[in-house]
């Protein structure tokens, strides 16, 4: 019967070795599955580099009895122009030992993070802070309305101040700064709900795995609360100088910081004053890498490329006038003459709107300078939003 299983099936003895193995795994793993191979070779366990098994062996992840067994991805040793991926997941041989692995197809731009085996670090918990909250513990999203509410935005506050403790009088001031005395109490039974929302087994006296409490003050446990925002900045702050000494490698990180970067941090708590600074600060990393890899694509004179970084990085700077500028420039060079007339207009109305005064430029002035003189359409701004 497992002959025509459509997903892979490799036994592996106690040492990790390949045993026996079903067609579909073959096909999946190649001339590299040969018998004896060890699993380190198959799927680069212990590299040392990014990835579920950078640091432990598959056979190290046997979870204790009653353990969830969440899938993980592993990208295969080879080329990394190719997609080759693989989902695992793996159950224990008793009483004989060895581990059956179960394999199924994957991809390399899979815009999933690959996930850890959780079981090796204890309880996790995963918050999305780029764009809409979303919380997961142990590969479950704890979603609903709570996060919406008093519970959901103390945690989201902790979140932006992850870095550091505040005390309580912090935070019954950010969430309750006109409730006198009775702030302090509305934060304790407020961080009560929310502790058992992330930790419904939790006993009453036990400590929090995730939010930790020393001297009246509180702060999110940096070992078992994951930030998307942290792996965003560690890949640009990586990144950027590594397109000095290794162009491709430092592009793919700069990639996949962009693939995290969802929205705005906290995106849905707009008016939190406790989320201006770092929301600030997330987004102007986020332009820097799209002004960077747009330049770099400019330099290559990879039009398409330069246009989708440049149309995103005016999402994120609609103001800022070079950005405007540089995006119409690339339309224009690849003939897109409609869009760039569309997006003038819209620049002048929003120019004149925000700013006070025009953008500065003349679209038919820009079209010379990248050699479509024809290329800007009529010679007028919108006429109907032209003063007098």
């Amino acid at each position: 019967m497992v002959e025509h299983f459509p997903f892979g099936i490799l036994e592996l003895d106690a040492d990790g070795c390949a045993r026996t193995w079903n067609p579909a795994a073959g096909a999946l793993l190649g001339d590299r599955l040969q018998p004896g191979v060890q699993c380190c070779d198959l799927f680069d366990c212990r590299s040392g580099d990014d990835g579920a098994l950078a640091q432990v062996c598959l056979t190290d992840l046997e979870p204790p009895d009653g353990a969830n067994m969440p899938e993980i991805r592993v990208d295969l040793p080879g080329d990394e122009d190719v997609a080759g991926a693989l989902w695992l997941s793996v159950a224990p041989l008793r009483p004989t030992g060895g581990l059956v692995v179960q394999l199924r197809p994957g991809d390399r731009r899979d815009r999933r993070r690959r996930t850890d085996p959780h079981w090796l670090a204890g309880p996790r918990l995963r918050i999305r802070a780029l764009g809409r909250t979303e919380v997961l513990a142990d590969e479950t999203a704890l979603g609903g309305r709570w996060l919406a509410q008093r519970p959901g935005q103390m945690l989201k506050y902790l979140v932006s101040q992850r870095t550091r403790s505040v005390l309580l009088d912090e935070v019954a001031y950010a969430l309750w700064p006109d409730s006198g005395y009775a702030a302090q109490s509305n934060v304790r039974h407020t961080m009560h709900r929310l502790r058992r929302r992330l930790e419904p087994a939790r006993s009453n006296r036990a400590e929090s795995t995730f939010i930790i409490t020393r001297e009246g003050a509180y702060s999110l446990s940096g070992d078992h609360v994951l930030v998307d925002a942290d792996e965003f900045e560690d890949l640009v702050r990586t990144g950027l100088p590594a397109l000095e000494s290794d162009p491709r490698r430092g592009r793919a990180l700069l990639e996949r910081a962009l693939e995290l970067y969802r929205g705005d941090f906290l995106a849905d708590e707009p008016y939190a004053d406790w989320a201006l600074d770092e929301r600030g600060r997330l987004r102007d990393l986020a332009a820097r890498v799209l002004h960077t890899l747009a330049r770099i694509d400019e330099q290559a004179d990879d039009l398409e490329a330069a246009y989708v970084h440049l149309r995103r990085l005016a999402e994120l700077e609609p103001l800022d006038i070079h950005v405007q500028r540089d995006l119409l420039a690339v339309c224009l060079r690849r003939g897109r003459r409609t869009e760039a007339r569309r997006r003038y207009d819209a620049l002048w109305r929003r120019s004149m709107r925000e700013l006070g005064h025009e953008p500065g430029f003349l679209l038919e002035d820009l079209a010379d300078e990248v050699g479509g003189a024809d290329a800007a359409g009529p010679a007028t701004a919108p006429w109907a939003d032209r003063p007098g």
